[in-house]
Order: structure tokens, then C-alpha cells, then sequence
């Protein structure tokens, strides 16, 4: 009788220690929250994934609206290294005058025509809309459709004729906020897509 108690009373500690143990175990196992990062990128490529986007909304072929994006946004760029004191006056992507002039997000870029389509210059060198593509993917991440789902939504609330006179505008109240002048060239910052869509018509 006291041997069979004894029993019973060790098979009992040995249960509850299994659980314990297996609690524990089990608390040990559950993943760490993954704490949400802000998504920060700088001015030049939202630049140009909304170029594209007008472009295309304005008719052109994605793979011609890229080349575009990547055209415009250089252009701005050139022009805002000059006026803060960071590049020198040289001919610019526009220069060219027996390019095949095109109008898109209300100004006129170089083009020429190849087998594919329409492409930007540069240089007079067509811009690979590939090349675009991938400076997108760097610099968007797992974002790109994110973002461009938000600015083609902005862009399909205006016609096509109003998305022309518009674009520039609504870009600048929706582009990332960083210091003026040279503190704030290639800098990095906030654009939450909610950014983008209060915009819309």
C-alpha cells in the first residue's frame, strides 16, 4: 500500500512537471513582434514612378512612360543642383534641337524612335525603360506597388487633358518633406501613401 502511494504521487510531480516544462517551451516559441518601420525614400524616384504614371495616363506605353519618368525627373534634378550651388550650367537632356520633340507632364523632352517605341533621351541615347524598372525596384522595395497603385489612383481621378495641368502641382504637395537647399539633396523621408490619394479629385 505505501510503495503504491509513492508511486502515484511520483507519476503526479512528473505529469506536472511535463507541463510546466511544455508551457514554457511553448512561451519560448512564439515569435517576436515585428516592429513597423516608416517607409523613407527621396524625392527623385517618387519623381519618376509619377512622371510614368501621368505619362501613361496621358497615352503613352508603360515601357515609353518609364523612359520619360527617368528623362523629366533628371531634368529637375540638373536644375536643382545648379540653383544650389552643386553642378554647373551644361547642356541638359533637352538640349538637343533635331530630337524628336514630345509633350508630357506639361513640358516638352528629346525622344526618338526605335523598334520598341518611343524613348526619352539622354545624350542622345535612348533611356532603357529596363534600366528604369530596376532603379524603381531599388529604390521602392516591396513599396512599388503599393505606390503605384496609389498614384494611379490620384492620376485616373483627372482627364487626361487635366492630368497635364495638374501634375506638377499635385507633386509637389505630395512629395517627401526635407530641409531646402543643399541639406536637404538625396535626402530621405516619409511619404505615406494616404499622402497621395487625399489628393484626389
Amino acid at each position: 500500500m505505501v510503495s503504491t502511494r509513492s508511486s502515484s504521487k511520483g507519476t503526479s510531480s512528473t505529469s506536472s512537471q511535463g507541463v510546466k516544462h511544455e508551457r514554457e517551451h511553448s512561451v519560448e516559441e512564439q515569435p517576436a513582434k515585428k516592429i513597423k518601420t516608416e517607409f523613407k525614400i527621396n524625392r527623385a524616384p517618387v519623381l519618376v514612378l509619377w512622371v510614368t504614371v501621368v505619362a501613361e495616363k496621358q497615352g503613352f506605353k508603360h515601357d515609353e512612360a518609364l523612359t520619360m519618368g527617368k528623362s523629366i525627373a533628371g531634368l529637375f534634378a540638373h536644375t536643382k543642383a545648379k540653383s544650389i550651388g552643386i553642378a554647373e550650367s551644361s547642356d541638359t537632356t533637352n538640349a538637343k534641337s533635331d530630337a524628336d520633340k514630345v509633350s508630357v507632364f506639361g513640358i516638352e523632352i528629346n525622344t526618338k524612335k526605335t523598334e520598341d517605341g518611343i524613348r526619352a533621351v539622354n545624350k542622345s541615347k535612348a533611356i532603357s525603360p529596363e534600366s528604369v524598372t530596376k532603379y524603381l525596384s531599388n529604390a521602392f522595395g516591396d513599396h512599388l506597388e503599393e505606390y503605384t497603385t496609389a498614384m494611379k489612383e490620384l492620376a485616373d481621378s483627372y482627364s487626361k487633358d487635366e492630368i497635364g495641368e495638374v501634375c506638377y502641382e499635385l507633386y509637389e504637395k505630395f512629395r517627401p518633406e526635407v530641409p531646402a537647399g543643399i541639406k536637404g539633396w538625396g535626402r530621405k523621408s516619409a511619404l505615406p501613401t494616404e499622402q497621395i490619394t487625399k489628393l484626389k479629385k
